[in-house]
């Protein structure tokens, strides 16, 4: 029996495929579930090292999209995420 081969444009096309899915969920349902679409959510940020820079990029436009909850970054990284939340809305919008 011959080998299946996965083409990685096959596999970056179903890629694309479920990020727009959980993006389609997202904008129907306001929030996402933790069944499928939550636990393909779940393993993209485990193996954030293997995506491209173009796959991060596109799963920070989730809205709600985090790498690590704030009970896993401790109190130093959660005041660093309030001071990029600070510096994205001072580039926005100018000023506080």
């Amino acid at each position: 029996m011959g080998k299946v081969v996965c083409s990685s444009v096959d596999l970056d096309e179903k890629w694309h495929n479920k990020l727009q899915e959980i993006r389609d969920f997202i904008e129907k349902e306001g929030d996402l579930d933790e069944g499928l679409l939550g636990k393909w959510c779940f393993n993209q940020r485990e193996n954030q090292g293997k995506l491209s820079l173009d796959q991060i990029a596109s799963l920070e436009t989730i809205p709600g999209w985090y790498w690590k909850r704030d009970s896993d970054v401790g109190l130093l990284g959660k005041w660093h995420n309030k001071l990029q939340e600070i510096r994205d809305f001072i580039e926005k919008e100018g000023q506080l």
